[in-house]
């Protein structure tokens, strides 16, 4: 069964179990006329589980292929072997099952001349459902083999709409986690509810509460507030719903029990508590489309699984966010350390930010990047303060213990304890190779082009400018000119190439940063 599952395919014939309504689509494909006027009056009254037949008719291989390329939901095919050729029923099994990978349309087999084509070799050799001689074709036979056919197809076709509902549900909750945002998450849900039902309506998530700098926080609003919609509802985003509906559905949604849909007649709400049990969202969304018990399991399962991706969303960006304090609180140290350096860690990290984007980092690369630059020098905590603030030009016994700094910041990083998190996995890497150059004469490895990470490259260009453009104990601050006199002398030098040109085009945004974080 797994592996039949595993190739269930609607192929170029699309199938819907919503669009069925109880009608079943089926081919009669015959060249002879009067077997259509027979089958036609046989059929005239068929009625199974209210199931009634939508009949098309083909007098050709040719014709079956087109109506199966042009029509939705083909559930059964009456098939002659015998048309315009010897064996053209044949030729179109193969065309369905091989071509257009349609193994969910029942195919029944019908010949008035067995001896070309004998059941048993054909049963054997061809994908068919079921195999009927037309001498023997009683109305009887042929209901029995309708009833079974409509029975197979139903169940295949609820059997693969869950297959590919199960798919889905797992597939955008990690498409979710693309999002940088808890809005943008929220909109995700709804995008990804939309093309998992195949709605084309309107939906909401609405809350009273909203997740901000690390905490829930209240909107100060006595009803739920429209945080994300589709449809109709874009447009009353960050709107109180009160604006939106009358009161008796406020009522509605307000009043949903935690972690459960109500279905109505042309709406469905739902809610769920994100971790604090205060902070309730309900979700709300409307559909033409009558659900039937899949529909509604598959719904469940999904808001499900939603609830408890936005709880871990929420979970991880409460890390993030404690990791960043974290590296700024402990950039400030080595700030308050290194008296001349006032501000250098948030301009660095900004101005590295600027580099990222314009270079065209993800915004979660970019965000990694701005909580993991200000730790590039910590390593300097473990120089003595009479070399690292020395006013004057540092002798090479002096040079070379600084060169050292790389490695004290990395063994300080990268412990055991913190070693396989990606944000100080980062950070270690810049704090060891951000004095690495592009043509591989820096230290302290002698890396060289892309052997260098991109954030060391980038946090490397954005601590030569800043430091260039402030005073330090053993120089005064450069002009603007001269620095990017050096920024261009060094590009394919200590620099790549691509970031001093990316520097030089943004230097507007950079002096803003640099008037933004004053020394």
């Amino acid at each position: 069964m797994s592996d039949f599952l595993d190739n269930l395919n609607t192929g170029n014939n699309k199938h819907s179990i919503s669009k069925l309504n109880k009608k079943i689509k089926i081919i009669i494909a015959d060249d002879n006329k009067d077997v259509h006027k027979i089958t036609n009056l046989i059929l005239k009254d068929f009625n199974y589980n209210e199931y009634t037949l939508d009949i098309y008719h083909a007098y050709s291989a040719a014709e079956v292929k087109s109506i199966m390329n042009k029509e939705e939901n083909i559930a059964i095919i009456l098939l002659d072997v015998v048309m315009e050729k010897d064996d053209s029923g044949l030729e179109v099994v193969k065309y369905i099952r091989e071509e257009l990978k349609n193994i969910l349309v029942r195919i029944i087999l019908r010949t008035g001349q067995p001896g070309k084509a004998p059941e048993d070799d054909i049963i054997k050799n061809y994908d068919i459902n079921n195999y009927i001689e037309k001498t023997e074709g009683s109305v009887q036979k042929i209901y029995t083999a309708l009833y079974s056919a409509i029975r197979s197809y139903t169940d295949l076709l609820k059997l693969y709409y869950s297959k590919k509902g199960l798919e889905k549900v797992v597939e955008s909750s990690k498409e979710l986690y693309k999002y940088d945002s808890l809005i943008k998450f929220y909109q995700g849900i709804l995008i990804q509810l939309t093309n998992l039902l195949d709605f084309e309506e309107n939906s909401f998530i609405a809350s009273k509460y909203h997740y901000s700098s690390g905490s829930i926080i209240s909107i100060n609003t006595d009803n739920p507030v429209i945080l994300a919609g589709t449809g109709a509802f874009k447009k009353h985003i960050n709107q109180d719903i009160k604006k939106v509906f009358p009161p008796e559905i406020i009522q509605e949604i307000q009043n949903q029990p935690s972690g459960k849909i109500v279905f109505y007649d042309t709406f469905y709400i739902g809610s769920w508590h994100p971790i604090e049990k205060e902070s309730t969202n309900y979700i709300y969304f409307e559909t033409n489309k009558k659900l039937d018990p899949t529909d509604k399991k598959l719904i469940r399962l999904t808001i499900n699984n939603f609830s408890l991706a936005i709880n871990n969303f929420i979970l991880n960006k409460k890390v993030t966010e404690s990791q960043r304090e974290l590296i700024f609180k402990l950039g400030d140290v080595i700030e308050t350390r290194l008296r001349d350096n006032h501000n250098h860690i948030y301009r660095v990290s900004e101005i590295s930010v600027v580099l990222g984007k314009a270079y065209g980092l993800s915004d979660k690369a970019l965000e990694l990047l701005r909580i993991t630059a200000p730790l590039h020098d910590i390593g300097k905590i473990n120089i003595l303060d009479d070399i690292v603030l020395k006013p004057g030009k540092l002798t090479n016994d002096e040079f070379d213990l600084i060169k050292k700094h790389p490695k004290f910041g990395y063994d300080m990083i990268h412990s055991k304890t913190i070693k396989g998190n990606e944000i100080f996995d980062i950070a270690a890497d810049i704090a060891y190779h951000h004095h690495e150059k592009w043509n591989g004469c820096g230290y302290p490895e002698g890396l060289a082009r892309e052997e260098i990470s991109i954030f060391a490259r980038i946090v490397s260009v954005a601590d030569v400018f800043d430091a260039l453009s402030h005073e330090r104990s053993y120089k005064k601050a450069w002009p603007m000119e001269k620095i990017k006199d050096l920024m261009l002398y060094e590009s394919g030098k200590s620099f790549e190439p691509k970031l001093v040109d990316l520097l030089l085009k943004n230097i507007e945004k950079i002096k803003e940063i640099l008037e933004k974080y004053p020394a």
